[in-house]
């Protein structure tokens, strides 16, 4: 099966991809409900600038990473991302859980000196557009270029130099808003 994203885009000449589909809605829903159940802790800062700051992550393990059905999804993808010319390999693996009142700030994933790729899974049994949560996407200026929703099973893609935020559910979101980050490195 080929793998095509549902659009594309280029930030300062760096890509984001998106891709649906490539994970079931069992599946999603598995995680989601693993994820209801897990011990986050409220550790993970996006800056040092934020450390007092910080908001709650999962950390997972390459093994137990690995036997999620993200992982082979993800390699899958980050092939028809980078065209096959490079190789990649996730380092670290992580949920993010974030519910309204929350703070998220806006970051790069890696050092601008470094060529990583962040993937970026949205996990969650249903999301409705009125309860915001989207992933935005800056330009150098620092203008909000694209815009990535929550869609359940949604992949992103994207240079993970590209300077991003995560933003919080609304008001009206009972639901926590679980992405899946993971961090790939070139080898």
């Amino acid at each position: 099966m080929e793998i095509l994203p549902t659009r594309s885009y280029s930030i300062d000449d760096k890509k984001i991809s998106i891709y649906d589909g490539l994970i079931s809605k069992k599946e999603s829903l598995a995680l989601d409900n693993a994820f209801r159940n897990a011990p986050f802790m409220k550790k993970e800062v996006a800056t040092p600038e934020t450390a007092k700051t910080p908001h709650w992550a999962l950390n997972l393990s390459l093994d137990e990473y690995k036997s999620t059905p993200l992982h082979k999804a993800t390699i899958r993808a980050v092939e028809h991302f980078t065209q096959g010319k490079e190789k990649y390999r996730p380092y670290r693996h992580y949920c993010n859980q974030v519910s309204f009142g929350d703070f998220l700030f806006s970051h790069r994933d890696c050092n601008e000196a470094h060529s990583e790729v962040t993937a970026l899974w949205f996990i969650s049994k249903q999301w409705s557009k009125e309860w915001g949560g989207e992933t935005l996407f800056f330009n150098e200026s620092g203008d909000a270029e694209f815009v990535s929703s929550p869609i359940p099973g949604r992949l992103v893609l994207f240079d993970s130099n590209i300077i991003h935020a995560g933003r919080t559910p609304s008001r009206s979101c009972t639901d926590p808003r679980f992405t899946f980050a993971i961090k790939l490195e070139k080898y």
